[in-house]
């Protein structure tokens, strides 16, 4: 006899760990060619690895939280439909997060009601938000990473990710099966 929780999180660990996998395959190949770009046609800019390694972990850690919030859909859902539609539009919003916060706080923002800046500010909050993760300028243009922005950024996806994966195990749990 296996715990539905434990079910949940080991089907969650599998597919994270595929995850992971696929993106290391994926950065060696990357890298392998960034390589070769670079020894063909020397860049203006020195290439920082540890960037572009960062770069790849923080695109899996991306796609891992949002693998998490698609079994949460899952778990509370009966239907394919909320699972896909919810994670394609948590992927939409958590992408878009950051400029809508940025725009709703600008002086352009505060011509906006003050229902929907409070609004799109609890959704910035509550959704998450997929900009944090997104260090393409920094690996492109070689721009230092700064490495409390990176601890913070590491500290926020295991706190979302457990948060999410509690709220699925307990939604799991309670689920009626047939």
């Amino acid at each position: 006899p296996l715990k539905r929780s434990s079910y949940v999180l080991g089907k969650f660990y599998g597919v994270a760990l595929f995850l992971l996998i696929t993106t290391f395959v994926l950065a060696v190949i990357a890298c392998a060619v960034v390589y070769v770009t670079a020894s063909l046609y020397p860049p203006s800019r020195p290439l920082i690895w540890s960037n572009i390694g960062l770069l790849f972990l923080f695109e899996a850690f991306k796609y891992i939280l949002l693998v998490a919030c698609a079994f949460f859909f899952a778990s509370v859902s009966t239907s394919f439909f909320l699972p896909i539609f919810g994670s394609v539009a948590i992927f939409l919003v958590g992408n878009a997060s950051q400029q809508v916060y940025d725009y709703i706080h600008s002086s352009a923002g505060q011509t906006l009601p003050e229902l929907s800046r409070h609004a799109a500010t609890a959704l910035y909050y509550l959704l998450p938000n997929f900009s944090a993760f997104d260090l393409k300028a920094h690996a492109i243009y070689s721009i230092p990473i700064d490495p409390r922005g990176v601890m913070l950024t590491i500290s926020y996806f295991v706190v979302y990710s457990t948060i999410v994966l509690y709220f699925t195990t307990i939604a799991y749990t309670r689920r009626e099966l047939l």
